[in-house]
């Protein structure tokens, strides 16, 4: 019996440490990204983006609110930009 339990809490851990992991696009994760860093590293380090445009890639949180706004040129990052429901908007 006490297997069992002990299985299961380790089941429950597994589980939660994986859901945290599928969180990737976090201001903490935001903030490693830096001009001229290939689109590619972007994506591994954020995740896919919610909005992909020719020139552009938006990020999006529901909850609590922020986003983030990455521009390239010619596969790098040329520019970036943050907005959260507490310091509104702004560059980076």
């Amino acid at each position: 019996m006490a297997t069992r339990s002990g299985l299961c809490v380790l089941a429950a851990a597994a589980m939660l440490l994986l859901a945290g992991c599928a969180e990737r696009f976090t201001p903490q994760r935001y903030s490693t990204i830096y001009l001229g860093q290939p689109a590619a590293e972007v994506r591994r380090v954020l995740g896919p983006p919610t909005h992909r445009f020719p020139d552009r890639w938006m990020y999006l949180h529901d909850a609590p609110f922020y986003r983030a706004t990455i521009t390239f040129r010619d596969g790098r990052v040329a520019a970036k930009r943050w907005q959260d429901a507490e310091t509104g908007g702004g560059g980076d």
